[in-house]
């Protein structure tokens, strides 16, 4: 994850969006830092995706933030035992589900 953050945001963005991500449990929260509208000099978290694994089944689900950050299953995707493929879905963002700078 921490590989792909460091390539998710074009270089002429990176003194505005800091890319980066949270691991709680079995929950991956992929977030951007952007410089508050308000105040540059401070940052604001905005939740982009989250990646849930199950462990008896071993797949990874994908998860889509609205904007009261309730996450919903991104159901136009099927869970993945490959973590990567649903990273791949994120940085495609098809559908415009994903926040992306």
């Amino acid at each position: 994850m921490a590989e792909y953050c460091g390539r998710r945001v074009p270089e002429k963005l990176r003194n505005d969006v800091k890319p980066g991500f949270r691991i709680r449990g079995n929950f991956v929260t992929l977030v951007d830092e952007e410089r508050s509208f308000m105040d540059k000099s401070s940052w604001v978290e905005i939740p982009v995706a989250q990646f849930r694994f199950n462990p008896m089944s071993s797949y990874w689900t994908l998860y889509w933030p609205d904007r009261n950050t309730r996450w919903h299953v991104f159901h136009v995707v099927p869970p993945s035992r490959r973590l990567e493929d649903l990273i791949q879905v994120v940085h495609d963002n098809p559908f415009g589900a994903f926040q992306l700078w």
